[in-house]
């Protein structure tokens, strides 16, 4: 007997064999088709890695363009009169 009262929390999800995106909850039969492979989600997680990467390289870059001023040296002068 199904309980049509299941709001899909309770839900025992089992996996169609013959269909690996096709879910049907135990308790009320209810039937969802989850996608493994989003094309969506692969292109929103390759351009994070890629803006991540372009930050850490602008990051080296803009560091390594910033001139050091060399140190002073300094010049010890003796009274060779005294």
């Amino acid at each position: 007997m199904q309980d049509n009262e299941c709001n899909g929390f309770t839900c025992r999800w089992v996996q169609n064999r013959h269909d690996a995106d096709h879910w049907v909850c135990l308790k009320c039969g209810r039937e969802r088709h989850i996608r493994t492979n989003d094309p969506v989600l692969t292109v929103i997680v390759f351009s994070a890695i890629a803006l991540i990467f372009v930050l850490i390289l602008n990051s080296k870059s803009s560091q390594s363009s910033v001139q050091t001023i060399p140190e002073s040296y300094i010049i010890e002068t003796y009274d060779i009169n005294r």
